[in-house]
């Protein structure tokens, strides 16, 4: 029986691979990043929320972060909300991510209002050239907007 890591890392691909030159980041779905994942390390560990002291364990849960970016998802002027696997080295630990891409009609700086305070984008902006991405479906009249968190 295949764990939820395991499955994770069969989608990423070979950790060395993730993030090298020439080789595109994946591109994950919501319920491929999040289905079993409970390491509270592999997205958003840098946010402290508010009322919660300074220790590591205040960063939000993958399930917290899930649901915020769920409702972002469920907009009307969003198509969907992918995951960007920047690390992937270890195959007993989740990988990790700080960037989250929205497809979507809206401007970077709506986008950025969805999401509540704490979890507010460092930077909201058009995909770039500063990593190669998977494909994945952007329809007609929408952008593939980068959310980063530092």
């Amino acid at each position: 029986m295949t764990t939820a890591t395991q499955r994770v890392h069969e989608r990423v691909g070979r950790g060395g691979e993730v993030g090298a030159e020439g080789v595109p980041a994946p591109v994950l779905t919501l319920a491929e990043f999040f289905d079993g994942n409970d390491d509270t390390g592999s997205i958003l560990c840098n946010v402290v929320l508010t009322g919660a002291g300074e220790d590591e364990d205040d960063a939000p849960t993958p399930q917290q972060v899930r649901a915020v970016l769920e409702s972002v998802r469920d907009r009307p002027e969003v198509a969907d909300v992918r995951v960007v696997v920047l690390e992937a080295e270890d195959p007993d630990f989740w990988p990790f991510s700080e960037e989250v891409v929205v497809v979507t009609t809206a401007d970077p700086e709506t986008v950025r209002s969805w999401f509540p305070e704490d979890y507010a984008p460092d930077d909201v902006r058009e995909r770039g050239p500063k990593r190669d991405l998977e494909p994945f479906d952007v329809p007609d009249g929408y952008a593939a907007l980068l959310c980063w968190w530092d």
